[in-house]
């Protein structure tokens, strides 16, 4: 592409659809992206017979045996479906994998309104899942995975990663108490009479005490981070006891990088497993003699051996056939996503092209006769200044995106508004959730005015041309109107010139020269100094605001919206 062609500006009717077609193909492809990532085996559970049973999307498989319990048929098709084997035959399970549609979602939120909590999505299961009753309080509606152990005296604790809790609950799933101090909390395993935690984000293992109802004491056993072995980007995710040692996988944030860690049962020491199919390890559990693994991506387990340090691969029976139609499905994704892909840049690059042609040949019909258009009006031979077309194409183009930004922030804004509305929201996160809403759309409401205004004003200085006859000040406001002016009507600055309600920047705050004429300083500068009000910086701001210039008044009333919704909304939306 020629430097000619950069340099034009786009016209406004191109530019906006380019630049929202742009933006829409990022925003789409980063909304599908994750269905593009193969489901692959990743958490462990034992039934009452002992068998293992391994999550692979919407399914839980035996590792010894061809049998599985199928999510599917109740809708959860991808990662959640998380469960918990009772003894009888029954099952604990999380239905937040399922796949709802947006009136679904409606319709439960206005049947139940978010500090209700709406409706609880733990199940307990009999007769291989035919036969679920909802168990629990409302308030543990889980739209995320969880980890769940059974404790003594039919007791339960949960692992909240949404929200950030573990809860302690009864053989019927009430509530009897709440640990707040977790950061992520990832993990639970049930040992010697302890529940051990692994806080994601916090990087570390924090062991606790259940005392009747109540959590005990909690205490940090193990940090991650002062360990030489380890890395600073890492955090603990899995936590298992094996042949004697505690086991813990940490990942990086993305859950690659995974890496295999023992630990003495006195969690003093740390040993890492240096394997190169350990790379990516994400799930563990204690199986026979030593540790199952599930690798980020693979298509089998991995049974490792603490003993010699081996590693065995093992395949579930029908988890091959099942990867390949979970392959089949992301591939039939992939080719939809690539085809919209192409559909909309196809779209936007038409419209680029379209409006860098159209650019073009207005700027070589138009720019020629730009100084003439002005200089019919009047007769006697008028100088008018030359201008910076480099730096006004950059102010257009700047107020283009701005304007083109606000359908794009509504767009986000009532997104967020109903995944918000639509979501899981606790009692005592409903008014957090309210002031969130208010103050999201009350600073969209405001921005979008201020921008508006901005732009408008930013255009009405690209369109002003300077100029001079003896001894008057000529303001072409537009291809159109001229304006006489007599010096002493205006004040002037370094920066600008005011005429009554018209502000006249000679350059911008940056400094960057709009006037590039060698005849400024020789012509202009003078006869505004014999005749003119000469007016500091602040002076000039004060007439500004006195005469209601929307450029200085627009930041202001934008400040104190901001100001005034903040105090609103925290001293009066309950």
């Amino acid at each position: 592409m020629s430097k000619s062609v950069l340099n034009l500006s786009i016209d406004n009717r191109y530019a906006y659809p380019f630049i929202i077609l742009a933006v829409l193909a990022v925003v789409v492809y980063f909304l599908t992206s994750p269905l593009l990532v193969r489901p692959f085996p990743d958490r462990f559970v034992t039934d009452d017979d002992g068998q293992l049973l391994v999550r692979v999307a919407g399914q839980w498989m035996a590792v010894d045996e061809e049998r599985s319990l199928d999510f599917r048929p109740r809708g959860i098709e991808r990662y959640q479906g998380a469960l918990l084997e009772l003894g009888d035959g029954s099952w604990l399970i999380n239905t937040g994998g399922k796949s709802v549609s947006h009136r679904d979602r409606i319709r439960r939120f206005l049947r139940h309104s978010p500090s209700a909590g709406g409706t609880s999505t733990i199940e307990h299961c009999r007769n291989g899942l035919r036969q679920c009753d909802r168990w629990g309080a409302s308030e543990l509606e889980l739209n995320d995975d969880f980890a769940m152990v059974s404790l003594p005296d039919e007791r339960f604790a949960l692992a909240d990663t949404g929200r950030h809790k573990v809860y302690l609950l009864d053989g019927n799933g009430r509530i009897l108490d709440r640990y707040r101090q977790a950061r992520f909390p990832n993990d639970l395993h049930w040992r010697d009479d302890a529940l051990y935690l692994v806080d994601t984000n916090g990087h570390r293992v924090t062991r606790m005490s259940v005392a009747g109802n109540r959590f005990g004491e909690s205490e940090t056993v193990f940090r991650l981070l002062e360990h030489d072995a380890t890395d600073r980007r890492r955090m603990p995710i899995r936590l298992g006891f094996a042949d004697g040692f505690w086991w813990l996988v940490s990942t990086n944030m993305a859950m690659k990088d995974g890496e295999l860690f023992r630990i003495d049962p006195d969690w003093q020491r740390v040993h890492r497993i240096a394997d190169p199919m350990l790379t990516d390890v994400v799930g563990l559990t204690a199986y026979r003699e030593g540790l199952m693994l599930a690798v980020l991506g693979a298509d089998e387990l991995l049974y490792f051996d603490p003993a010699d340090e081996s590693l065995t691969p093992v395949e579930p029976p029908g988890l091959g056939p099942y990867l390949e139609e979970l392959g089949d499905e992301v591939a039939a994704r992939t080719r939809t996503l690539w085809l919209q892909m192409a559909l909309l840049l196809s779209l936007a690059g038409g419209f680029l092209l379209f409006g860098l042609r159209q650019a073009r040949a207005t700027e070589d019909s138009a720019e020629p006769a730009e100084a003439s258009a002005h200089a019919v009006v009047a007769e006697d031979g008028p100088y008018w200044f030359e201008y910076d077309l480099k730096t006004i194409r950059s102010l257009r183009l700047t107020t283009n995106f701005g304007l083109a930004g606000i359908p794009l922030m509504l767009i986000a804004v009532i997104w967020y508004t109903f995944t918000s509305l639509t979501g899981a929201a606790p009692e005592d996160q409903a008014s957090t959730m309210n002031h969130l809403l208010i103050m999201t759309w009350g600073m969209f409401l405001m921005l979008s005015a201020f921008m508006t205004v901005a732009a408008r004003q930013i255009g009405r200085w690209t369109r002003y041309r300077l100029g001079m006859e003896e001894q008057q000040l000529l303001l072409a406001i537009d291809d159109e109107t001229v304006c006489r002016i007599e010096p002493r009507e205006v004040q002037y600055g370094t920066n600008a010139m005011l005429w009554d309600r018209h502000f006249v920047p000679f350059r911008l705050g940056n400094g960057k020269i709009l006037i590039n004429d060698k005849q400024f300083d020789r012509r202009l500068m003078p006869l505004l100094q014999r005749h003119a009000k000469w007016l500091t910086q602040s002076q000039l701001f004060l007439t500004q605001l006195e005469r209601r210039d929307p450029m200085v008044v627009a930041p202001m009333l934008l400040v104190l919206g901001i100001t005034g919704l903040w105090f609103y909304v925290k001293y009066f939306v309950g």
